[in-house]
């Protein structure tokens, strides 16, 4: 199980060639290539895979929705900053303020992929780990679980020689 990564921010954009990011997508597709198996699944797989889905929609819901809001508050903010120039005597056009908010929006909207994406990476890493702990768990309880039976059979068969002799 790996230390929780570092928030970072390296600009603006994402970096995708970045080992951070790699390691990110890699846990998100391995997690997607789970959910999306054909195959019979264990009950592990299916509650880890429920898990995700509910995870995964509502983390991309809640991005939306921020990114609306950042798409406001970028546009008010170019509003503020064009009133604050027309009080000292500057001006800014439509057309410049529209540009700012452009730049702001863009920013965080970067920020905020980012952060999703940190933040899907970080669960899918949890969820990783948590399905191999299960199935290290399982095998370990079936391991014990025929130790004893193997015991058991050698006391009876052991128990019957003794009767037969």
């Amino acid at each position: 199980h790996s230390p929780p990564r570092q928030r970072t921010r390296e600009g603006c954009h994402i970096n995708y060639n970045s080992k951070e990011v790699q390691s990110y997508l890699a846990a998100i597709n391995s997690v997607n290539e789970t959910v999306n198996a054909n195959a019979k699944r264990s009950t592990v797989d299916s509650t880890l895979s429920g898990l995700w889905k509910v995870f995964d929609a509502a983390v991309l819901e809640l991005g939306s929705e921020l990114c609306d809001s950042l798409s406001n508050k970028a546009i008010f903010e170019a509003c503020v900053k064009q009133d604050t120039l027309k009080m000292t005597g500057r001006r800014m056009n439509d057309l410049e303020k529209k540009a700012d908010a452009e730049v702001r929006k863009a920013e965080y909207e970067s920020v905020l992929k980012s952060t999703i994406l940190r933040l899907r990476g970080s669960y899918a890493d949890v969820l990783l780990a948590a399905k191999e702990e299960i199935k290290s768990s399982l095998e370990k309880q079936a391991k014990e679980i025929e130790s004893n039976q193997d015991k058991q059979i050698s006391d009876l068969v052991r128990s019957y020689e003794r009767r037969a002799a």
